[in-house]
């Protein structure tokens, strides 16, 4: 909904940001090494350091501010919603006790649900994933944990093993911050529908470190042969040709994050970084982070402490461990079935293949560890025989007398819900949405026909979400057009500064476009390259997202501080 009101206080607020990155700019111009140069890592506190104004850039500023205030106008504000619309804000606030809006599994968007299933469905999954601690025994391991982490990293700081840079990053907020929280997305895909857990440890005590295990564990992910991390690189690595008999078959892994031994992956994964780093100092003190964080996951929920089992769904590093984990089997089975496998590769916990024995390799990923159970999802793709297309990832893949064949995968289950025209979005969302779409489509078809019929597709779903079909046409064939033509070169000496505004009906954009416009000339005097100002937005938040945070508080229940008088 259109409600805020956009007031001169705003774009003068977002001018001072502004004006932050044009002194910034000035300051490296003639320092082209450190301004190209890009922070390389996240674990790093980010610097409130701020550059030396530039007389010229303030006399711009200055006289650009001058005119902004004096032209300010606003617009009227337009009313965007109806009066169901209305009515349906009023009903969930009645019903807002009986009621939880939680995230659907798979993309597939909001799911509005009873507070009672969902209550039902997070002990179900607590009780399976987690193990639940006394108040004396949570403070007790959290303070021992706490004060380890700080000793290593002191200790790794002092011997020159870490940066200083990175030590701060690590113990920043050690005893201040708390654990992680605890809720889950919808599986409505499944018969029945599930839930799937999700622990929220970004802001946890650990996140630091387990930034740190990101940045450490992604060079031993990279230089897994069988492992992608998304479908473009999949069908890069895809052969084109393969034998005629053989078939496709996708295998899942059953839960396999709260599946996983914490014993067994220790080692495994020990093993892993003193082989690529070495038995040294670094190698050391990464296994001691990894100790930590794994031994520490550690959510609270309706005032209690909890556990994790495996590696928690929503660590950062999650990801780093399960393809390194895994990645044993996988070259076990490539081992086994060297001779029988025209490809095998994986993306965490699903698994798709071309072997002239899918039972085979099935019973060799179940033969690894008792714990871990694949399954066989989907099997086929051979269409001299009929049989239907295998989807992994979001394509689907088939062959014909051994010629591979992709095209987009669509979830039976998707509704479409795309961006309605009444929202309050700039239209460059609206464009950016069928460019990308556009974009995603031309990468995973692989003929021309399937691609256009996709694209077809996607047009008359926007026109269900208000969309002129024709208007959406056009600019799909615009996108196209660029997309065949992508070789030509682009000027790269061109810069643009944007002033970020709250988008809402009432922010006047002729007018603020007519004054930056009017002083172009002299910001081009200023630099040395082609620069320019423009308008750039953020959204405001829908009546759903708008108390997302706070049904997870779950107000019949007071949360309580454990262990507070320690930490806080």
């Amino acid at each position: 909904m259109d409600k805020h009101h956009c007031a001169l206080q705003d774009v003068l607020i977002g001018m001072d940001q502004m004006a932050l990155k044009l002194h910034k700019a000035k300051f490296f111009a003639d320092r082209p090494d450190l301004a190209s140069k890009r922070k390389k890592s996240a674990i790093a506190i980010s610097s409130v350091w701020h550059p030396p104004l530039d007389m010229e850039i303030s006399a711009f500023l200055r006289h650009l501010r001058r005119d902004v205030v004096s032209s300010f106008v606003d617009s009227p504000l337009r009313r965007n919603y109806i009066w169901l619309d209305c009515k349906a804000i009023q009903w969930l606030k009645q019903h807002k006790s009986e009621i939880v809006i939680a995230d659907a599994d798979k993309g597939l968007g909001d799911v509005l649900l009873p507070r009672s299933w969902v209550s039902a469905e997070l002990d179900r999954l607590l009780h399976t994933g987690f193990r639940r601690l006394s108040e004396t025994e949570y403070v007790n391991a959290t303070f021992d944990a706490r004060c380890t982490m700080e000793s290593a990293t002191r200790q790794m700081e002092a011997s020159g093993v870490i940066s200083s840079s990175q030590a701060r990053f690590i113990c920043n907020g050690l005893f201040s911050k708390r654990e992680g929280s605890f809720r889950l997305t919808v599986k409505l895909h499944k018969c029945p529908m599930v839930g799937r857990p999700i622990s929220n440890l970004s802001h946890s005590w650990i996140a630091p470190a387990s930034l740190f295990l990101c940045d450490m564990l992604s060079p031993l992910q990279s230089r897994l042969p069988h492992v992608v991390s998304s479908s473009d690189e999949f069908l890069r690595d895809l052969p084109q040709q393969v034998p005629v008999d053989f078939e496709l078959a996708t295998i899942d892994i059953k839960n396999l994050y709260p599946s996983i031994h914490t014993e067994h992956l220790l080692k495994v994964l020990s093993d892993d970084v003193l082989d690529f780093y070495g038995h040294n100092a670094k190698a050391r003190y990464i296994i001691c982070v990894l100790e930590l964080v794994l031994q520490n996951q550690y959510i609270l929920h309706r005032g209690e402490c909890y556990q994790a089992f495996g590696i928690a769904t929503g660590i950062p590093p999650g990801v780093f461990l399960a393809n390194i984990y895994v990645g044993h089997l996988d070259a076990i089975v490539h081992q086994e079935h060297a001779d029988h496998l025209a490809f095998f590769k994986r993306f965490v916990d699903d698994a798709v293949c071309c072997a002239s024995n899918i039972n085979a390799v099935h019973d060799s990923l179940n033969s690894w560890r008792g714990e871990l159970v694949w399954e066989i999802t989907g099997r086929g793709g051979r269409m001299r025989k009929g049989e239907p297309s295998v989807a992994f990832l979001d394509v689907q893949l088939s062959h014909c007398n051994g010629v591979m064949h992709w095209a987009a995968f669509r979830k039976p289950l998707n509704r479409y819900l795309y961006l309605p025209t009444a929202s309050c979005h700039p239209s460059s969302v609206s464009s950016s949405i069928i460019r990308g779409e556009t974009y995603r489509m031309w990468r995973i078809n692989k003929s021309r026909c399937d691609l256009l019929s996709n694209l077809q597709f996607f047009a008359r779903r926007l026109a269900m979400r208000g969309y002129a079909f024709q208007d959406t046409w056009a600019t799909i064939c615009k996108t196209l057009a660029k997309l065949e033509a992508s070789g030509r070169s682009s000027n790269t000496e061109h810069r643009k500064f944007f002033l970020v505004l709250k988008y809402s009906s009432s922010v006047p954009s002729k007018v603020l476009k007519s004054c930056f416009s009017k002083h172009a000339r002299a910001l081009k005097g200023i630099f040395k390259h082609d620069v320019s100002l423009h308008l750039a937005f953020t959204v405001q938040r829908n009546a759903f997202r708008l108390h997302y945070h706070d049904k997870w508080r779950w107000h019949l229940y007071t949360e309580r501080v454990v262990g507070g008088s320690v930490f806080l």
